[in-house]
């Protein structure tokens, strides 16, 4: 009986020991580091592709960091804003020890989310229906990134479409226009990466 409790007692303080071990190696893996992390801006799609700058095109965006693959979230919604010469965070980022990031950037930074990220790939969206409360939505990500000294260039891409219908006649024709229609309009969504 009492070889057989020292065995148990050994086996306890090993799967303890174990599972201590792994809580450590992640919470040091998630660590930050001494290194900051930053972006700039590259392509931006619309349509057909165009290249967009920094200072013209997204002045601000907002940032999600998650623990590469999982939804163990390192940032949330980190703003970024562009300064006469690079993008500035509203706090300072840093990488972290040794776990690798997946990123997600979303365009403008005060827009309004209907269902927050959950992975890096993962966000609703509702578009208001008064037209001036419409904003541009954009998102850019990156997966599985390392810990580098150098900004990650971000691609963004378009994720709404807007559509504007004029009646324009060349000659002195008068035109009235009696009605026009767009179905199945699809006024939210879920961005799936």
């Amino acid at each position: 009986i009492h070889s057989f409790l020292m065995a148990a007692v050994l086996v306890a303080g090993s799967l303890t020991s174990c599972s201590s071990d792994d809580m450590e190696s992640k919470a040091s893996a998630l660590t930050p580091s001494d290194k900051e992390i930053k972006f700039t801006v590259g392509d931006i799609t619309r349509g057909t592709a165009f290249t967009g700058t920094a200072a013209n095109s997204v002045p601000d965006f907002k940032v999600f960091a998650f623990e590469a693959g999982t939804s163990t979230k390192y940032i949330d919604g980190g703003v970024y804003t562009w300064t006469d010469t690079k993008y500035v965070p509203d706090n300072t980022y840093f990488w972290p020890a040794t776990a690798n990031l997946d990123f997600l950037a979303i365009y403008p930074q005060d827009i309004t989310l209907s269902t927050a990220p959950s992975t890096y790939q993962a966000f609703g969206y509702t578009a208001p229906t008064a037209i001036a409360d419409q904003k541009d939505l954009m998102a850019a990500t990156l997966g599985n990134q390392a810990k580098t000294e150098s900004a990650m260039a971000l691609a963004f891409s378009h994720l709404l479409t807007q559509i504007s219908i004029k009646a324009k006649v060349s000659t002195n024709l008068t035109v009235n226009v009696s009605d026009v229609s767009i179905c199945n309009v699809m006024p939210s969504g879920t961005f799936d990466g």
